[in-house]
């Protein structure tokens, strides 16, 4: 009985999530005209925005809580790089509450809807393994660093299935010491049981969370060895998860 409640329930929230992400992307396109005056694409991402909001919202079983939101300056640009445990990590980095653009598997630009968002909020398409590929979505991060937009990169390049630390790939802090710019460190918690692999059913509980570190500046060394940028990334990260992995134990 409890399985059958959860398939109702799951499909249910299935059903909400198409019909918001059809509305979103509706509310993207009929503002198009007002990204003439809107550089930073900060409206199409708020909408993307309240995207992600509804559907944590609607699903009962989730939950989230943010904290260190005071380590993000307004009005100021970040490479913000997070760990990566599963989907739902899409759906709650949007409670950062700053704008930020995606970079993201190029297969994703191409899924109708979601697709169609996803370009027209300039969010940044890699297709892996090409280099010219690489070289134009760089050349992308860096349009919209100088703009006082944020990227944001999951450097361990795909989920951990396993919720441990992967190592960290070098882009995003490639980009970081190109730009002098700072590098945001956000710790994800909770969501690799948001939902099992394989399966359409939303059959656990989730208190979802994010810590968002204190920024890491990048300095004149920085500059010419961002694997020091990464190292020094992947350690507070790896800090952090070990700190709320000893709380929860407690």
């Amino acid at each position: 009985m409890k399985y059958f409640y959860l398939q109702v329930m799951s499909l249910w929230v299935w059903v909400v999530i198409a019909v918001l992400t059809v509305l979103d992307v509706l509310a993207i396109i009929i503002l198009c005209p007002l990204y003439i005056f809107d550089k930073k694409r900060a409206i199409a991402h708020w909408l993307g925005s309240v995207w992600g909001r509804g559907i944590l919202f609607i699903n009962p079983l989730w939950d989230i809580t943010v904290t260190g939101r005071e380590n993000i300056q307004k009005n100021k640009s970040y490479i913000i790089v997070a760990n990566h445990q599963s989907m739902g990590d899409i759906i709650v980095l949007y409670y950062l509450r700053t704008n930020f653009k995606w970079i993201a598997k190029s297969s994703l630009f191409k899924v109708p809807f979601l697709g169609w968002g996803m370009s027209l909020a300039g969010y940044i398409p890699l297709k892996r393994g090409q280099h010219g590929s690489i070289r134009e979505s760089f050349q992308e991060a860096i349009n919209w660093i100088k703009r006082g937009v944020s990227v944001l990169f999951f450097p361990e390049g795909t989920r951990s299935l396993d919720a441990k630390l992967a190592p960290f790939k070098n882009g995003a802090f490639k980009l970081a010491a190109a730009t002098k710019t700072p590098v945001l460190p956000v710790v994800i918690t909770g969501t690799s049981d948001a939902l099992e692999k394989g399966s359409w059913v939303f059959s656990h509980r989730v208190h979802a969370a994010i810590s968002i570190l204190p920024p890491i500046n990048v300095s004149v060394e920085d500059e010419t060895n961002f694997a020091h940028l990464r190292e020094l990334a992947h350690a507070a990260i790896q800090a952090e998860l070990e700190r709320l992995k000893n709380t929860i134990s407690t």
